[in-house]
């Protein structure tokens, strides 16, 4: 434990403060903080919209206690989006980029052909040509195989951290897509978690032990500076936090990538900014957070005592006493140059290099679905925000149909001072059947000149009609009202073509959120590339990984990683299974389809957590080539069509692979290329 318990002092901590640092601060933290003012009324307006679909729709309404009528239908919207948008888990698939992986070989099966009856003729003698075809093809497999197998490797260490975090990737990213619809846009921010490496700035850590090591290099640096008495409630927690880590010497300190889902108001922008989801007129963005000093001291090992400005709760500096630090991290994108600092403290906490490396600099992926092109408010709208006036007239054309229908319950009235107090108490509480007898009115007087039922106004249901309100919404947001539970008066047909424009407007939306998810997947796996080790690699994918220490051009340039097809919005799977049927009959004849892609695709339509590779058997024959060598031989070539030569049973030729397995040992392996005749020719695999 003395290793787990080392003090890291800062260098720097009792240095002077040099004023060229602390003026760079100060330049920085009001730029930022002039930003910040300049955009407050728009993450204003994205707080009032998350307490919009939360229920409390009225001006100046603060709590659930409130009893003006809400029909939340913003929360249904937006639920109906979700599920319509991003509805099953992600799913990584690593493929290598497009290339020319062959010099000679033109890709033809001709070729390849003519090559192989070459060596097969002249073997070792064969002209230097036909050897260098031959030499050409192997090296370009043997490339092209370690590539693939990179990027499989890949493919499958992605999905693990995707499978990894609690809650499931699929739980945050629901909750992200539900974001970006309540507020507009949405920022995932994507970090590196390194040995013993604790992040104040990471929502969700890999779980292990490493913040219980940060926390506990805090305690004994404080306690080795006499700021925690022996007998104080820290000491206790200091022994508490230390005891727990011996007894959990067996848990592994753990790496890889982590997920942050930043709030819609994090992300600061310059004033110049014309479109933030591209970040567009960006000289530089920043992320704020609100934490303690003890967790700034935590992760930077700099005690920032009180010289910093205090933070009340909202984000608003305030007095405070016991206030929060604001923590800025500012990516300078034309110096590329990362800064952290806090509001008010006179030194910069770290600057260099971002935490991770990315072709974008930044760590800072945006998503936004009504992104539009507007120089003066460069903020998309949010879907809250489109229905908002159209629910507001709903909530109160409802309310005010209940106020009148409150106003208008039988009473009786009377004239002040006829009736006794008992007289009023018998005629609101009698039974039904009860004989009323009043003691305020004389006998032989006419009831009905003392007491009388109120007047009332008649309901006009015209008058609160939301119809129209509840149609605008379905014109903008391409909805029915089936979709948000209820019945229609319409058609068959004409639900089914309002659905279908519903369908086709919302595709967008899926594709913009596929490309986003690609975008981010394709980071991972190159900062994977970068960042992880080999033996680390194996032990979380296997054995049999592969994985080069490769330079980030290289990285670039040889693997990507892309988003299965169907991943994240509802496929449709009817339309799926009858392409299917239509392709298997041609894919069953013919022998240009590989059998391994055409059981993959079905296993992957069937169920997309099944993973292919375990569903196939690996060099299965096909069903038809089995059955026809199953077939009893007449040796009558009239009625034997596998007696008929070349073009008899297939009614066409061999091809390579025929070829191959007809020439037994004398191909192209019996040579010392090490080319397997048996297979098909690269690139019809």
């Amino acid at each position: 434990m003395e290793e787990i318990g080392a003090i890291q002092e800062a260098d720097d901590e009792n240095k002077p403060i040099d004023p060229a640092e602390s003026a760079l601060v100060t330049q920085w933290t009001e730029r930022v903080c002039k930003a910040r003012t300049h955009w407050n009324k728009k993450f204003d307006a994205m707080r009032k919209m998350q307490r919009f679909i939360h229920g409390k729709q009225w001006m100046g309404e603060t709590g659930n206690d409130d009893n003006r009528y809400v029909v939340n239908l913003a929360l249904s919207h937006i639920n109906q989006r979700v599920a319509a948008i991003y509805a099953k888990n992600p799913r990584v698939v690593g493929k290598a980029k497009t290339r020319m992986w062959f010099s000679k070989w033109d890709g033809s099966t001709e070729q390849w052909q003519a090559a192989q009856q070459a060596v097969q003729q002249f073997g070792p003698n064969a002209p230097p040509e036909v050897m260098a075809l031959v030499e050409d093809i192997r090296n370009g497999m043997v490339r092209k195989s370690q590539v693939e197998r990179i990027a499989k490797t890949a493919e499958k260490l992605v999905q693990y951290f995707f499978d990894e975090p609690t809650p499931r990737m699929k739980t945050q990213l629901k909750q992200f897509v539900r974001r970006v619809d309540t507020c507009g846009i949405g920022y995932l921010k994507l970090g590196y978690q390194r040995v013993y490496e604790d992040n104040p700035t990471v929502v969700r850590s890999i779980a292990d032990c490493s913040r219980q090591i940060a926390e506990l290099e805090r305690m004994l640096h404080e306690r080795a500076e006499g700021e925690i008495p022996e007998q104080s409630a820290e000491m206790a927690e200091l022994r508490a936090t230390l005891e727990t880590l011996q007894a959990q010497q067996q848990q592994l300190v753990r790496e890889g990538p982590t997920f942050t889902f930043l709030k819609s108001w994090q992300i600061i922008v310059p004033e110049e900014c014309t479109n933030v989801p591209m970040f567009e007129g960006c000289d530089w963005i920043a992320e704020e957070w609100m934490l303690t000093p003890e967790q700034i001291e935590r992760y930077y090992k700099v005690d920032i005592e009180k010289q910093f400005t205090q933070y009340g709760r909202g984000g608003k500096a305030v007095g405070e006493k016991d206030g929060k630090a604001c923590l800025f991290i500012i990516y300078d994108l034309v110096r590329h140059v990362c800064y952290h600092m806090v509001d008010g403290h006179p030194r910069i906490l770290k600057q260099g290099a971002p935490d991770i490396e990315t072709e974008q600099f930044h760590p800072i992926f945006p998503l936004a679905f009504n992104a539009i092109e507007d120089d003066e408010d460069p903020w998309p709208p949010s879907e809250v925000e489109l229905i908002r006036h159209q629910c507001m007239e709903i909530n109160r054309a409802r309310d005010e149909f209940v106020q009148q229908r409150v106003s208008n319950r039988p009473a009786y009235i009377s004239p002040k001072g006829a009736l006794t107090s008992d007289d009023k108490m018998a005629l609101a509480t009698h039974e039904n059947g009860e004989l009323v007898e009043m003691d305020g009115i004389p006998p032989g007087t006419d009831i009905r000149t003392v007491v009388m039922p109120k007047p009332t106004m008649p309901v006009d249901p015209n008058i609160y009609s939301d119809d129209q309100f509840f149609a605008d919404i379905q014109r903008q947001r391409q909805t029915q009202e089936a979709n948000f539970g209820g019945t229609s008066g319409n058609t068959a047909t004409e639900s089914t073509i309002a659905e279908a424009g519903r369908v086709s407007g919302i595709q967008s939306n899926i594709d913009e959120l596929d490309e986003w998810l690609t975008t981010v997947v394709r980071a991972t796996g190159q900062l994977l590339l970068m960042e992880m080790r080999p033996e680390t690699v194996k032990t979380l994918v296997g054995e049999g990984a592969m994985w080069p220490e490769l330079s980030r051009e290289e990285i670039a340039a040889e693997v990507w990683l892309d988003i299965k097809a169907g991943s994240t919005g509802r496929p449709n799977k009817a339309l799926t299974i009858a392409n299917m049927e239509r392709l298997m009959p041609f894919a069953l004849q013919t022998g240009e389809i590989s059998p391994k892609w055409l059981a993959g695709k079905i296993v992957r339509e069937m169920d997309d957590t099944v993973d292919e590779d375990e569903a196939m058997l690996s060099g299965a024959m096909p069903i038809i080539a089995m059955a026809r060598l199953m077939q009893p031989s007449t040796g009558n070539p009239m009625t034997d069509p596998n007696q008929q030569g070349g073009e008899g049973a297939a009614n066409a030729p061999g091809g390579p692979e025929a070829d191959a397995q007809g020439q037994g040992q004398t191909g192209i392996g019996a040579v010392g290329q090490g080319l397997d005749v048996s297979a098909r020719p690269p690139g019809m695999m």
